[in-house]
């Protein structure tokens, strides 16, 4: 028997016979993050979401946030969900005893992951006991790309790694004005859909051996529709199921986005207007702009589907992103990024067309170069840090590199929104 495609009969009759949970576990406290949790708080059908946090100023913060996480909306209204205490799965405080720490968990049978890129693989780590070949994994993060180095650095083993699922989420969330210490109270500014494709899992090594039987890969198979149907129930998400091209057509627009102008603005120190005025930043614009469309084009992913090719490459595509670029006013918020000593989330974007530069034969110079002139631009920073220089000002730091609003979390990517041609 063939491995079934998404909806045959053999997919039904696993989903039907296996033992499934709809506990749901969410790795990260980012807006997204937090709003899921949210969602899937006030779901009565389903099981009290679990909150996994690495750092302990979520963990206090807990109860003098009533133990409620607090969604409200631009018109006045607000909705409260109570929660449970998010389990800690940080460093540990105790060098010499760092067992007495370990996270406590149980199996994971489906986990969200939406935290920054630098603290996937350490949080994972922690919780690696838990997981298993019958979990299933959704990563809603800026970039693309982590999947394989998971698989790479942590999930070696084809026949024990987790099932995946690949997100983006188009809802527009802000930190509270009204409150903006409390990390528990989220506004939603725009509502929009929480997108997920299913990765299918392989059923031959590069050697033409099958690694997995049949049964588990079409178990396997129905463990992933399980956590889509899952949330595809939960009010508030919006959640829709694509095929991968139709994700991209979704996903790559704001990384496309964020991998030109937010890294020419931190590269170069210029705020977003200059980008659109000054005649060098205009230069490296277009030729990072040609790189990846050439890139786009030659994606595997969207050779079946030729209306998403046909979008990328068109006129209008390029119109729409120079239009929303010179809609932005101020620097990039990677700037304030930098300025904190935070990472970029640069190897999920730009590192991203590099890798599949690489692997289609094509150029990726000029991202190389942005990534470099990123990374030089972070560690100086961190050495100035580690410095008596004062973080208010220091010899790098142009002007521009400066945000007002130090209340206001930095975004970890522009969101660039199209309705579907």
């Amino acid at each position: 028997m063939t491995l079934p495609e998404y909806g045959k009969e053999e997919s039904e009759e696993a989903l039907a016979s296996l033992r499934l949970s709809e506990k749901i576990h969410i790795m990260g406290f980012t807006r997204e993050a937090r709003y899921i949790t949210h969602c899937l708080a006030g779901t009565p059908e389903l099981p009290p979401p679990q909150l996994l946090a690495h750092q302990r100023v979520f963990v206090n913060s807990w109860g003098t946030s009533r133990r409620k996480l607090t969604v409200s909306s631009r018109d006045g209204g607000h909705a409260d969900n109570e929660i449970l205490i998010p389990q800690y799965i940080g460093k540990s405080r105790n060098p010499w005893r760092p067992e007495l720490e370990m996270p406590r968990l149980k199996h994971i049978d489906n986990l969200i992951i939406s935290t920054a890129d630098n603290a996937i693989i350490p949080a994972l780590m922690r919780i690696r006991d838990s997981i298993n070949q019958d979990t299933t994994i959704c990563v809603i993060t800026p970039g693309l790309g982590i999947v394989e180095y998971l698989n790479k650095v942590i999930f070696e083993d084809p026949s024990t790694r987790p099932n995946f699922i690949l997100g983006y989420s188009s809802h527009s969330l802000q930190n509270d004005p009204r409150n903006p210490k409390d990390p528990y109270s989220l506004r939603i500014r725009k509502r929009g859909r929480l997108l997920l494709s299913g990765l299918s899992f392989p059923s031959e090594t590069e050697s033409g051996t099958s690694e997995v039987a049949t049964w588990e890969r079409v178990a396997r198979r129905a463990r992933t529709q399980h956590f889509l149907k899952l949330l595809a129930t939960v009010p508030g998400l919006d959640t829709t199921n694509l095929p991968m091209a139709k994700l991209l057509r979704y996903k790559l627009p704001p990384m496309i986005f964020s991998s030109i102008a937010d890294a020419i603005s931190v590269a170069l120190g210029f705020p977003y207007e200059r980008l659109v005025n000054d005649r060098y930043a205009q230069r490296l614009w277009r030729e990072l702009w040609e790189e990846t469309i050439e890139i786009i084009s030659a994606l595997p992913e969207l050779k079946s589907s030729p209306e998403v090719l046909s979008y990328f490459t068109g006129h209008n595509f390029a119109t729409e992103v120079n239009r929303y670029l010179r809609a932005q006013r101020g620097p990039s918020p990677w700037a304030k990024m930098v300025r904190n000593g935070l990472p970029l989330p640069i190897q999920g974007l730009n590192g991203w067309f590099v890798k599949k530069a690489e692997e289609l034969g094509l150029s990726s110079v000029h991202h190389r170069v942005m990534m470099n002139m990123i990374r030089a631009k972070e560690a100086t920073r961190k050495e100035e840090l580690k410095s008596d220089i004062p973080l208010y000002r220091s010899s790098y730091m142009l002007d521009t590199d400066y945000l007002e609003n130090d209340e206001e979390v930095p975004r970890q990517l522009v969101h660039v929104v199209y309705t579907n041609k």
